[in-house]
């Protein structure tokens, strides 16, 4: 058994060496100690989208969405900073990239607005908007 910290660290140091199928079997342990755990689905979301498999990482993304500490932070003016993490307006845009991966452009678009509403100053979730708008 190994510690939880022990983990993440392992997780993240695969993750820079680019061996994310290690990286992966680290943060599925992780979530396994703490399922609701603080950008756990929002790490694996990251690795399934680096690996090519769109669908999985939509699944974690919206997952993490889900947890209680980042639907606790609805309001705009709230932002949710973990540090060297993502923030929630972050998270809806990689929601959103993953929904134009997959041409559905209509919950991309909802993603997108959703992330500029959190964070105007998303220039990511505002260049994916506009990308798409051109895209139709």
């Amino acid at each position: 058994y190994l510690p939880r910290q022990v983990r993440q660290n392992l997780a993240n140091a695969y993750e820079q060496l680019n061996r994310p199928d290690l990286a992966l079997n680290e943060y599925s342990e992780l979530k396994k100690i703490n399922p609701a755990g603080k950008n756990i689905h929002r790490a694996i979301g990251d690795i399934y989208l680096k690996m090519g498999r769109p669908d999985e990482a939509l699944e974690e993304y919206l997952l993490e969405a889900l947890t209680p500490q980042c639907a606790a932070t609805g309001q705009s003016s709230e932002r949710w900073h973990v540090p060297g993490k993502m923030d929630k307006s972050e998270l809806f845009n990689n929601i959103g990239t993953v929904y134009a991966l997959k041409k559905n452009y209509l919950n991309a678009e909802e993603n997108f607005r959703k992330a500029l509403n959190i964070d105007p100053l998303n220039e990511t979730a505002a260049k994916n908007l506009l990308f798409l708008h051109k895209k139709r």
